[in-house]
């Protein structure tokens, strides 16, 4: 399978850069590839024994061989049904639970890939196509697309017993790398999300009724509130009950507090800010964060 590959490869890169490198240039490094990859594989597949040859034979469908194995494989009816058998096979091996048809990995019940792989291997694949139509990637970009895409239809329509995981680990490199292109994708789409406002966090206790905690000093509580903060920016220190009823910063903020507390400072609270919520950190309801957004 190396030489159609890379020949599928030189191929695509041609027809996608003729523009920028020319054929000529195209021409003169496809012949410079075919000599150094596929030269040795030539010489290598001529020197193989011929029991090897056989076995490579009975692999294909293209031969009578293969296509009589493929038949007594999936228990067809014909030669034909045992093709088309495994052209579907092939075709929804990443979409599917079927089993390795090899039977070396009989992991009833799951696929070659798990479904979370399934859509972002597919959702890299129409990244990397869109990418190259719009000219906007590297044409290297296009080796991995173009090679899952030769080696995964070769399975389906020209080798038999798909899927047979030990051959398609060839193709995972592409997959990873395919599916890492949908990720790229996701994490840019989600900068794009706008983010909401970050609040200063704060604490209304004391070290005696009204204690949040029930143990501990201002400094450790506030050490705490790092826990809830996406940076230290946030952190509002710890307020003294007492000062609550007449506290007034710009909102959004959360105060931490006990819900005794925010029972006596519920009514200047509501009447000083407009959105106000409420949450109970703990089911009880002893302890809340009160959250003021902006309007």
């Amino acid at each position: 399978m190396v030489f159609p590959v890379w020949l599928d490869v030189l191929v695509v890169l041609a027809l996608a850069n003729r523009r920028e490198l020319g054929l000529a240039r195209l021409g003169a490094i496809a012949t410079a590839a075919f000599v150094l990859v596929a030269l040795s594989y030539v010489v290598a597949y001529l020197q193989a024994p011929a029991d090897l040859e056989q076995h490579q034979r009975a692999e294909l469908v293209l031969t009578r061989e293969g296509r009589v194995v493929q038949e007594r494989w999936v228990f067809a009816h014909s030669a034909g049904e045992g093709i088309r058998q495994n052209i579907v096979n092939g075709l929804t091996a990443f979409n599917s639970d079927h089993i390795d048809e090899a039977f070396i990995y009989p992991n009833r019940g799951h696929g070659i890939v798990d479904p979370l792989t399934r859509a972002l291997l597919w959702l890299g694949a129409a990244t990397v196509l869109v990418r190259a139509i719009r000219r906007k990637g590297e044409p290297w970009n296009l080796v991995p697309l173009v090679a899952f895409l030769v080696l995964w239809l070769a399975f389906s329509f020209l080798v038999g017993q798909a899927p047979d995981y030990p051959r398609m680990l060839i193709v995972l490199p592409f997959v990873a790398y395919l599916v890492t292109e949908g990720i790229r994708l996701l994490a840019g789409l989600a900068r794009l999300v706008p983010r909401p406002e970050l609040g200063r966090l704060a604490l209304s206790s004391d070290q005696r009724l009204l204690s949040y905690h029930t143990w501990g000093t201002p400094d450790i509580w506030t050490q705490r509130l790092q826990l809830f903060a996406r940076n230290d920016g946030q952190i509002g220190g710890v307020i003294d009950p007492t000062r609550l009823p007449r506290f007034s910063a710009p909102p959004p903020f959360v105060i931490f507090m006990r819900g005794e507390l925010w029972n006596r400072v519920k009514n200047d609270f509501e009447r000083r800010y407009g959105h106000v919520g409420v949450h109970q950190i703990t089911p009880d309801g002893l302890h809340l964060a009160v959250g003021v957004r902006r309007a």
